[in-house]
């Protein structure tokens, strides 16, 4: 009997849209809150995806290239990041590009 992820051909992207209930892979960015995605990644077994897998999903999650040792590594990683964090990834990422943006002004303004 196949495992539920091995039905998604190794593709952990598709396999979190459809465990989140999602239509779209871009729904993951979008529209879940970074807490029900990390309650999904924290489900998987450390074998059921690569490495790369889990880096090309992080990848697009948070629109940063994060390396990662092992599976467990970056499940860990994202499980956690996504407790301390309720908004979605793509909110993340534009409060994160504001923030920089205002550090950036501040050093400007100082040198």
């Amino acid at each position: 009997m196949k495992s539920q992820w091995e039905n998604y051909n190794k593709n952990l992207l598709e396999y979190l849209t459809v465990i989140t209930q999602n239509n779209y892979i871009s729904n993951l960015f979008y529209d879940t809150p970074f807490l029900v995605l990390s309650r999904a990644i924290a489900a998987i077994p450390d074998d059921a995806f690569t490495v790369t897998q889990w880096e090309e999903a992080a990848n697009y999650l948070l629109r940063e290239k994060i390396a990662f040792s092992s599976s467990q590594q970056a499940i860990h990683y994202l499980s956690v990041l996504g407790w301390s964090v309720s908004v979605t990834p793509y909110i993340l990422l534009e409060d994160r590009t504001k923030f920089i943006g205002k550090s950036w002004q501040n050093k400007k303004n100082t040198i």
